[in-house]
């Protein structure tokens, strides 16, 4: 699966001035990606990440830019099963 952080749809947050994208990443992982500046973002151009694994939660990533969010899938959705 060649998902990039274009292919990620941003729908509003139930928090104002927030919004979110979410996928799955094709191998147990799915991925969570909020702006807003309540969240570890700027509200501009960095993102907080949260990452599951078969529905259990990992981590969380901050202030990420787009290019390290490609990254970041790109890591995951090489991961061994």
């Amino acid at each position: 699966m060649n998902i990039t952080f274009e292919d990620l749809v941003f729908e509003p947050y139930p928090y104002p001035g927030c919004q979110q994208a979410s996928a799955d990443l094709g191998n147990g992982y799915r991925i969570s990606v909020i702006q807003g500046t309540p969240f570890a973002s700027n509200g501009i151009d960095t993102y907080e990440v949260g990452i599951v694994y078969c529905d259990e939660f990992i981590t969380v990533y901050e202030h990420l830019t787009a290019e390290q969010i490609n990254q970041l899938i790109n890591n995951i959705t090489k991961a061994p099963l």
